[in-house]
């Protein structure tokens, strides 16, 4: 994470000697982050916070950064009451304080709320485990089948059919190229060959463009693309 210190630190646990630990990201459906930052005369300072949680840069001589933990509520629209809705219990939340030198970089900070809306598992493997479940060699020990470079921020991933469509975002205010590579799928998935823009539905907006393994995509300032890939 670089130079983000947590507001929330878990517990450490010690584990026995020769258990194996696999850690991976748990990715939701929905990813929502929010980022907020100030910076001026090369210092400055960026919250990240996961979900919806609210913050602003006050209007006062020190720029404070304001955070809106949570709001109490009498009645939710087109409801007729809201139970529980003053909140009367305890409460915790999250946030990554990002200490700045600079202005803030601002795929960075995007991708810093997803891994932590994301989250860890781990999945513990004892020798015996091992032993019972493993399957030979038929799978490489690690292996990225998609590797995606470059100054935009991937949202979504998924597979249409027997093709799979990708989602990336350009956050900042200048034109930028991102690297889209397949070339490292293991075998027998299919490599890259084609790459063609559909809108939100799916629809195609293009002939498309043949690749091999690799293709390049130029983003817009804020612009969103969805690519199909086959």
């Amino acid at each position: 994470m670089g130079n983000a210190l947590y507001a929330h630190f878990p517990e450490l646990v010690a584990l026995r000697c020769r258990t194996l630990v696999a850690w991976c990201l748990h990715i939701p459906r929905t990813i929502t982050a929010c980022r907020t930052a100030v910076h001026g005369g090369g210092r400055g300072l960026a919250v990240v916070a996961a979900g919806l949680l609210e913050s602003a840069v006050r209007d006062l001589p020190d720029h404070p950064i304001a955070l809106t933990l949570f709001r109490g509520t009498r009645t939710t629209v087109f409801t007729n009451g809201e139970p529980g809705g003053q909140l009367r219990e305890r409460l915790g939340f999250d946030y990554q304080l990002v200490p700045l030198a600079g202005p803030p970089d601002r795929v960075q900070l995007t991708e810093m709320g997803q891994r932590m809306l994301a989250g860890i598992r781990a999945v513990q493997l004892t020798q015996q485990d091992i032993d019972i479940h493993s399957r030979g060699g038929d799978l490489p020990p690690t292996a990225g089948f998609l590797h995606i470079s470059g100054p935009a921020v991937t949202s979504s991933v998924r597979q249409v059919d027997k093709q799979l469509e990708l989602r990336m975002f350009n956050p900042s205010e200048k034109t930028v190229r991102a690297k889209i590579d397949l070339s490292g799928s293991p075998a027998p998935a299919p490599a890259l060959s084609r790459v063609q823009k559909v809108d939100f539905e799916g629809n195609t907006l293009d002939k498309g463009a043949d690749a091999d393994g690799a293709a390049e995509v130029t983003l817009k300032p804020k612009e969103i693309v969805t690519l199909r890939l086959a």
